[in-house]
């Protein structure tokens, strides 16, 4: 088997957080251009709550297009990965958007439901 055709790391895991942390901190601050940390350090819970209000107003209209998007296409992305998969989605919030394409695999198989980084769980219902 390939692995290059059914896994694909999108970020190293490192032994130390601190190390991970201080790196991207500087990563993100000695950039030519604008400057920018990972989300993941600025969401605690009342940060996720704060953009879980943000994400509603009628002049922020990202969140909402991409769960239209996600609502409308879910079975054709789940139809390109090929199964059965596990998923470990780890900034899926109040997963909101993530349960489209949760509930797609769900069709195709059992098991999938959504884990936040910030340590809500969300139930996907079958």
């Amino acid at each position: 088997m390939n692995y290059k055709e059914h896994f694909m790391l999108t970020h190293a895991i490192t032994a130390d957080p601190a190390l991970e942390f201080a790196a991207e901190v500087r990563a993100g601050l000695t950039r030519s251009g604008q400057k920018e940390l990972p989300s993941k350090y600025l969401y605690d819970d009342v940060g996720s709550a704060l953009f879980e209000v943000i994400s509603v107003l009628p002049q922020y209209g990202l969140t909402r297009a991409d769960e239209r998007l996600l609502r409308r296409h879910a079975h054709e992305i789940v139809e390109q990965v090929p199964g059965p998969v596990a998923v470990a989605e780890l900034g899926s919030g109040s997963g909101k958007k993530t349960r489209w394409l949760l509930k797609a695999l769900c069709r195709r198989q059992r098991g999938s439901t959504p884990d936040s980084a910030a340590g809500r769980f969300v139930a996907v219902r079958h």
